[in-house]
């Protein structure tokens, strides 16, 4: 499951995520140029056929 809103730490590097929200930044380092969320959803398996759900 992720979180709507993850929690807040002092904490501001990436080990400091919520698991699901870790693999953004990694899908975003991956990409060749510029990113939408439709394809950073794709890459986490997320339902992206409905517009304005993610």
């Amino acid at each position: 499951m992720i979180l709507l809103n993850p929690h807040r730490s002092e904490t501001r590097d990436e080990a400091a995520l919520p698991a699901g929200y870790g693999k953004i930044p990694a899908i975003v380092r991956a990409a060749d140029g510029p990113v939408q969320v439709r394809n950073v959803g794709e890459e986490l398996g997320l339902q992206v056929t409905v517009r304005g759900k993610l």
